[in-house]
Formats: structure tokens, C-alpha cells, sequence
């Protein structure tokens, strides 16, 4: 069966709904759509679809698949050109605090098996999948690459209500022109209005599908009927459906939301807020634990305690750092990490009520692994230290850094310093020319609209892939 667009990764109920009523619009410009959920959850809504449908746990149980056979894992490794089996799962192995790496090796090699023969029996034009660490968003890159199979990550964009595509890629590359005055009118003119609303009336930029995540770990936001239900629908999963090959175990997630708790209490002692005569500081807003920026994109960043520590040495005296919890991870850090952090004699933690863009406006410059604020923090002109991969690094609107040993270099020449602004307008330009309007798994017609119109465009856009008739950007739903 040859189908011109297949879309993977799906695990929650919600994403199957989603990107059902997604591919019922492109069905309508003749397209061929199948599905390979992640999850069975994911897989209820689409049930419908019938063969069109590959749910991938629920294919290796009715198959009842051995463990890996002796030498089957340095096989996978070389055909895919993967340095390690283990760098594919390790997201997962952190993000869920399950360390059985024999667990999660055969996980993932099943994953290849079962992925490997429906990519054998169908031809597909293009795949798509939510940009993720999980072993199945892993797997299904892997051979897609493998293949030669065309390939579209999609993602929440740095501009509010967007999407970013990365197009053949794990990360979204686009050609930036430092020139301002080159962009189109229409981009400078957007780029110009999202410079002043982004100063002048900042606000938390939070995609629809993380919304319920962006809130502090206080009892009440914690302990309600949302937490309560998602915890009851693992344990479900867990004992009727998915069995020993559920991704979460409820016991470390419960575990999970009440060790947040406790420590939300016990950091308000060290909590700090911004003070009406501050000190000069640099702002390093931490990533989430286990998120998949610093895990894949930046692995040498993931131990954020060291890159704070080696932050807070490189500093001139008299400058302080300020450090923030991300909003999404309140509380999930280790008690004792922190605690150790607040005790360096120029580190102080800011309180989560205290917001980002309040911060980047008194900063001497602000220093990110690959944080979204870095980005925001351009827009006020401010000199922004990378040490990751990103999308606004290595376009010389920021001073980058690839050893952890040039910190003190980067630090002092990013506070004698200021950012081209010609350069900066260059570069949101570029990434307003790359973002389309629209939201994952908001479910709003006028939203789907956007969706349809933006996946259309990348599809349009992408060599190679052989998504059929009907997808350019002016046909039904632009």
C-alpha cells in the first residue's frame, strides 16, 4: 500500500483525535493517510481507520516477540548508523526514572522490528511526528533516514500560536539573512511588531499542549482530579492493556508529584526575588530535568548543577547569576541540588512567581543552554551566551560557546558588549519566515485551518516527498 503521509509518535488520547481530524483534510485533497501510534491510548480514536492504523505496542504483543537475539542490537546500530543503541533511549530512561536498561533495549529493538516491517510492506511519501526523545519518535527517524524516507518534525514555534517544522531533520535549520533590510516588508514589518509586543507587553509564551503543566507545585495544583485521572489512566494502561511495557511507572510518577511538594516547601527558604537596587547579573534560566534540549540537543549540558557552578566561577567579581526554575518543572529538581546552589556566595534562585521578561530586562546578558529565552532575550537587545545547540545560534547574534573552559571569555565580552541589532532583526525574521500560525492538539476548526494550511506549505516545500495532488499552500483550508 503506498500512503502519502504517515503520521507517528502519537501517545496520548488527544493527539489521535487531533491528528484525525488533521488527516480527514488532506484526505479530502486526495491524500492517502496511516497512522502508527505509540500508544494504544493514542490509538482509540482512530480505530475507525481500520488497516490504515500500525499501532506499534500493540503489534509486538500480538506477535509475542523474543528478546534480542545475540547480535541483533549491533546490527540495528550499524545498518542506522547509531553510535549507540543507548543514546536512542536514555531520554526515556531519565524522563520516566526507569533505569532497566535491558528493559528498554528490547523496548527499543522491538520498536525497530515491528516499525522496520511496515515500513517493508508500504511505501510512504513523507512522515510526520511531534518532535520528541521517546524511543518510538527515536526509532521511526532513525529509519526513515536509513530509507531516505522524507521527514517532517513538528513543534511548538518560538513565536506565540506557532509551529516550527524541521524539515529532514532532528533540529530546525533554516538559511538566516543577517541583512535585515533583504527580508520582504511584510516579514520586516512583523518583525518590528513582534519586537515591541514582546517588550512592551511580554507575556509567558506557553503552547496549547503543555497549558495544563505551567503551574506551580502548590497543593492545590498538584493534588486535583487531573493529576488524579492521569495517574488512574497509567494504572490502567499498566495492568489491562500495556502491561510491563508502559512507559511511566505510576508508583515514580505519584512519587514524582509529591516529592515536588515537599520540595517547593523546603526551597522557599532559599527563594529570592528581584530587588529595586540590583546588583549587576547575568540570567541562566534552567531547563526542565530530563527535557529533551539538553538530553539529545545538548548532552554535555545535562548535568545543569556543573554548567551553574563552572557559570557562577566564571563570573567577575561584583556580578551575581540568577537562576529560575522552568515553569513546567517546578519543584522536580533535587532538593539537595539546589540547596548547594543558592549556598555559592554569588548564586541566588529566584522565586517562580517572579517572571522571565522582568528578569531579561535588568541583565547584564543572559546566558542559555538552548532555552526559548535566549531567543526572547534578543528581542531587548541583550548579549545572549549559548552553550548548546539552537535555532538562533551561529547566526552572530549571539556569542556562542563550545567549551565549557571559554566561559569566562564569553562572559566578560558579552558584558563589554552589545548584540548588532541589525544582525537580530536578521535572525527573527528568518525564524518568522519559518513559523506558521497554528497550535498542536488545539482542536478548534479555525485552528485545524492554520494546521492544515502550515503542514501543506512544509510539505509543498520539502524535496522529495511524494504527498500526492492537492497540498500547495493555496488549496482547501489555506
Amino acid at each position: 500500500m503506498k500512503y502519502d503521509l504517515v503520521i507517528a509518535g502519537m501517545i496520548r488520547r488527544e493527539h489521535g483525535r487531533f491528528w484525525d481530524l488533521v488527516a480527514r483534510r488532506f484526505e479530502a485533497r486526495g491524500l492517502a493517510v496511516a497512522f502508527l501510534p505509540a500508544m494504544d491510548e493514542a490509538a482509540l480514536p482512530l480505530a475507525h481507520r481500520g488497516d490504515a492504523v500500525f499501532c506499534i505496542p500493540s503489534e509486538i504483543r500480538r506477535r509475542g516477540l523474543p528478546p534480542p537475539a545475540e547480535g541483533e542490537v549491533s546490527e540495528i546500530e550499524r545498518r542506522h548508523g547509531l553510535l549507540s543503541l543507548r543514546n536512542l533511549y536514555t531520554h526515556e530512561m531519565y524522563s520516566t526514572e526507569r533505569h532497566d536498561e535491558a528493559r528498554l533495549a528490547r523496548k527499543a529493538v522491538n520498536f525497530f522490528r515491528v516499525c522496520s516491517e511496515f515500513f517493508d510492506r508500504h511505501e510512504a511519501g513523507l512522515v510526520l511526528e511531534e518532535t520528541g526523545g521517546w524511543i518510538e519518535c527515536q526509532v521511526v527517524w532513525a529509519i526513515c533516514r536509513t530509507r531516505g524516507i522524507p521527514h517532517l518534525f513538528v513543534e511548538p514555534g518560538p513565536l506565540d500560536d506557532t509551529v516550527i517544522f524541521a524539515r529532514n531533520s532532528d533540529k530546525v535549520r533554516f538559511d538566516c539573512v543577517p541583512d535585515f533590510s533583504r527580508h520582504p516588508r511584510d516579514v520586516r514589518d512583523e518583525v518590528d511588531a513582534y519586537i515591541a509586543r514582546t517588550t512592551a507587553a511580554p507575556k509567558l509564551l506557553v503552547p496549547h499542549k503543555d497549558r495544563a503543566y505551567y503551574r506551580d507545585a502548590t497543593f492545590s495544583n498538584v493534588l486535583n482530579p487531573d493529576t488524579f485521572l492521569k495517574l488512574c489512566r497509567i494504572a490502567r494502561r499498566k495492568v489491562f492493556v500495556n502491561k510491563f511495557d508502559e512507559t511511566f511507572s505510576t508508583r515514580k510518577l505519584a512519587s514524582r508529584y509529591l516529592m515536588s511538594l515537599l520540595r517547593r516547601k523546603l526551597l522557599a527558604f532559599y527563594y529570592d526575588r528581584l530587588r529595586g537596587s540590583e546588583a549587576p547579573y547575568i540570567f541562566f534560566p534552567l531547563h526542565m530535568p530530563y527535557d529533551l534540549q539538553i538530553l539529545v540537543r545538548a548532552p554535555h549540558c545535562f548535568r545543569q548543577e556543573y554548567v551553574v557552578e563552572m557559570i557562577s566561577r566564571a563570573l567577575p567579581q561584583g556580578v551575581n547569576l540568577l537562576i529560575k526554575e522552568h515553569p513546567v518543572s517546578i519543584g522536580w529538581y533535587p532538593f539537595r541540588v539546589l540547596r548547594s546552589l543558592a549556598k555559592l556566595p554569588n548564586v541566588r534562585i529566584l522565586h517562580p512567581s517572579v517572571g522571565s521578561h522582568d528578569v531579561i530586562r535588568g541583565a547584564g546578558a543572559v546566558l542559555t543552554i538552548n532555552s526559548k529565552v535566549g531567543f526572547e532575550a534578543l528581542s531587548y537587545g541583550k548579549p545572549v551566551v549559548t552553550l548548546g545547540e539552537s535555532f538562533y545560534r551561529g547566526w552572530g547574534a549571539t556569542i556562542d560557546v563550545t567549551d565549557l573552559a571559554e566561559l569566562a571569555s564569553a562572559v566578560r565580552k558579552a558584558l563589554s558588549s552589545s548584540p548588532d541589532p541589525e544582525r537580530i532583526k536578521g535572525l527573527i525574521g528568518a525564524v518568522v519566515s519559518r513559523c506558521h500560525k497554528g497550535d498542536l492538539y488545539d482542536l478548534e476548526e479555525d485552528n485545524l485551518r492554520l494546521f492544515e494550511a502550515a503542514l501543506a506549505r512544509e510539505m509543498a516545500a520539502l524535496p522529495g516527498a511524494g504527498a500526492g495532488r492537492g497540498t500547495q499552500a493555496g488549496g482547501a483550508g489555506s
